[in-house]
């Protein structure tokens, strides 16, 4: 098992064409957590991180890391994905810190005091915890900033659980702020970072025409979406049945997404588990969706059926599965043949 895993490595090393779909292309990203997660990606040929998750930081102390403790960090992560790239490398997508729920952080104690959520899946967590305490998403953003510009990489920033189009109009302009006191100040920092946001509540999902207006990028946190969609806990055994990926729902309100990015020429990116699956990929890519973000293991088996698959069928399939009302019926269409 050991060597088949080196010789996967080995061949997503190695140099490969670029995926395209009707004229579009499609990249090949990884999810990451930690500075071992992007040394994976490298080896396993990702094209860029479509999903940095900050909370590794946070979750390995047991204080508050300072801004120049999460740059330290910030920088070996990125320089352990560039290794010894002289060239460009893809971007790395970085999601500012997604705590509460099911993410309780000790180190975030000090600041936000011990409490509990009768519902905390529908409390404060995501960015309504940046929201209410505004200096821990400065002291991120300075940090992050400061980490590309030292690395030389390309940096976009994504804020998580975006439910209205106030908020990001507040998030957006704390991005600015930061940004330009460090420029005032000095300290160099990347020429542009895209900012956009994920999409994991179905408000987002329907409001995905005006935040496109603001958003420099969607990247569709499905697992997320698929929880808050059809009202159920993903960790409970008891409702596991009405939790499945190939819900006609939650593709319809991916499908309005990928529709309202591409309408506004803004990229849509899929950074949950559903990226990974190789029934669901093509379908996803026929929608709109220009990017796919998912655990490195998986890059080979995704790309091999993206570059296999008969774009003819695929645009069929997004047709006809935008009409099916279940589950069965969605997993019978996606029965797909090669090119």
């Amino acid at each position: 098992q050991r060597k088949q895993q080196a010789a996967n490595r080995l061949a997503a090393q190695q140099k490969q064409e670029p995926i395209t779909f009707q004229g579009r292309r499609i990249s090949l990203l990884a999810n990451v957590g930690s500075e071992a997660e992007a040394e994976a990606a490298r080896q396993w040929g990702a094209e860029g991180i479509g999903l940095l998750r900050t909370e590794f930081l946070f979750a390995t102390s047991a204080t508050l890391p300072d801004e120049d403790e999460q740059r330290r960090r910030y920088v070996q992560v990125f320089r352990a994905f560039k290794g010894d790239a002289t060239e460009h490398i893809g971007p790395i997508v970085v999601r500012t810190l997604d705590a509460g729920a099911d993410k309780p952080l000790p180190a975030l104690e000090a600041v936000l005091g011990t409490f509990i959520e009768a519902n905390p899946a529908l409390g404060l967590r995501g960015i309504r915890i940046h929201l209410a305490h505004q200096e821990l998403l400065r002291q991120q953003l300075s940090a992050l900033l400061r980490a590309a510009a030292e690395v030389d990489i390309e940096l976009h920033i994504m804020f998580p659980m975006i439910t209205t189009v106030e908020e990001l109009r507040t998030a957006r302009a704390i991005f600015d702020d930061v940004y330009i006191d460090l420029k005032r100040r000095d300290i160099a920092v990347p020429a542009h970072i895209p900012v956009g946001i994920m999409v994991e509540v179905p408000a987002a999902a329907i409001m995905a025409v005006e935040l496109a207006e603001l958003a420099d990028f969607f990247s569709i946190g499905a697992n997320d979406l698929l929880q808050y969609t059809l009202a159920t806990d993903r960790t409970n055994a008891s409702v596991a049945y009405l939790y499945q990926s190939m819900q006609p729902a939650v593709l319809r309100l991916i499908r309005r997404v990928a529709e309202a990015g591409r309408s506004a020429g803004k990229a849509v990116a899929v950074c949950g588990e559903i990226a990974s699956d190789t029934r669901l990929a093509p379908l996803l890519v026929g929608m709109g969706v220009n990017e796919l973000s998912m655990a490195p293991p998986a890059l080979p088996a995704v790309r091999a059926m993206l570059t296999t698959t008969s774009a003819r069928k695929v645009l069929e399939t997004v047709e006809k599965v935008g009409h099916l009302s279940t589950v069965a019926e969605v997993e019978h269409a996606l029965l797909w043949e090669p090119r």
